[in-house]
């Protein structure tokens, strides 16, 4: 078994001749699976082994001059190892064989979701503004502090500047300082968490 490593100058992998050769494709999706395994490469032998009714190096010839795949000489073999650009290929061909098939297309995301819950004085602070502001565009923050603490507003305001200052950071109001003063608004989006 012979391979080619480096790939000729002026030859171009057309996207037909690789979707028609069923061997590279499922060569592919198998480096693509030891891939997500953390087994990184096969051997061409194994490679062999698990698809006998395929011309196993060819195969291999056009995936590495597609630049699809990877491939290193060890102990009189050639071990395999699939490339970022072969990553985005299967991943792409996985999304048209699930168009073709008539399913649903899954939005990847990065796995990661972030949920925040309202503390209550953040929610009260919320109803207050949204309260305090009617009719108006913005209200201060010694107005939400009376409506919330009518016996000491005084003492308060410190922490009430603190929460717009978090509730601005998570897109829940708009603050401003004029001078001392703070103003704070609400934002469409912190009238729809009141709403839930």
């Amino acid at each position: 078994m012979h391979l080619m490593f480096n790939r000729p100058l002026g030859t171009e992998m057309r996207l037909y001749e690789l979707l028609q050769d069923r061997a590279a494709i499922n060569m592919l999706k198998l480096l693509s699976e030891r891939d997500l395994q953390k087994s990184y490469a096969v051997k061409l032998a194994e490679m062999q082994r698990q698809f006998p009714m395929f011309s196993v190096p060819a195969a291999a010839q056009r995936l590495i001059q597609a630049e699809l795949v990877g491939a290193d000489a060890v102990n009189n073999d050639a071990v395999l190892a699939i490339t970022e650009k072969g990553k985005r290929f299967i991943s792409v061909f996985d999304q048209l064989v699930a168009v073709a098939n008539g399913q649903k297309m899954e939005k990847k995301t990065n796995g990661m979701r972030i949920q925040y819950e309202l503390t209550m004085l953040e929610r009260q602070m919320l109803h207050a503004v949204k309260k305090v502001a009617e009719g108006k565009t913005a209200v201060s923050i010694h107005a939400i502090a009376r409506n919330l603490y009518p016996t000491e507003p005084g003492k308060n305001v410190g922490i009430l500047r603190q929460q717009s200052k978090q509730l601005a950071e998570l897109g829940l109001l708009h603050s401003r300082q004029i001078g001392k003063n703070v103003l704070v608004q609400i934002t469409t989006q912190g009238k729809q968490i009141l709403q839930e």
